[in-house]
């Protein structure tokens, strides 16, 4: 009995899911994040070039939505795009979305928002030598909650902390 009564005062919180839950028209925001979803900044955007330990190169991303089902985990397709030629890619990006504090402008009306963390857009090049400083346009489609395509894009420049071992 004493269970029931946990559960049941559990339930009527107030809480992340109501704030979280589908809402009618779907929205997607492309950041960064490692630990956390984490927008980048309009003034400056950048993505940082990571060295990774299988001697590739990617970025991370974050992502921020609404109007998603996040019940279970959603399949996400990124791409990253130099000049317009391909030169990343994650066509299967498993997203485990979390209900935490709203941070995008998008996010006004809502207290909270979905946010996934910590995606590698892992780069299809042979050097890092000359992605310093180019402008990156990433693009990612997923579906919400009646399967239909939400898309959003962000581009930023590339900022290689390692782009003085190319000189």
């Amino acid at each position: 009995m004493r269970i029931l009564a946990l559960v049941l005062a559990a339930a009527a919180l107030p809480g992340c899911y109501t704030d979280c839950h589908p809402k009618a028209r779907p929205s997607l925001s492309i950041g960064t994040g490692e630990f956390a979803y984490e927008p980048l900044d309009p003034a400056d955007p950048t993505w940082t070039l990571v060295h990774g330990p299988q001697g590739g190169w990617h970025v991370l991303l974050g992502f921020e939505a609404h109007g998603l089902d996040a019940t279970n985990v959603v399949v996400a397709e990124t791409r990253g795009y130099i000049d317009d030629e391909l030169v990343a890619a994650n066509d299967s990006a498993w997203l485990a979305f979390t209900c935490e504090e709203a941070s995008s402008a998008e996010a006004d009306d809502y207290a909270s928002s979905l946010q996934a963390k910590n995606l590698f857009l892992i780069f299809n090049v042979e050097t890092h030598c000359g992605l310093d400083g180019q402008m990156l346009h990433v693009e990612a489609t997923l579906p919400d909650s009646d399967g239909e395509p939400v898309t959003a894009s962000m581009d930023g420049r590339i900022v290689d902390p390692e782009a003085g071992a190319c000189e």
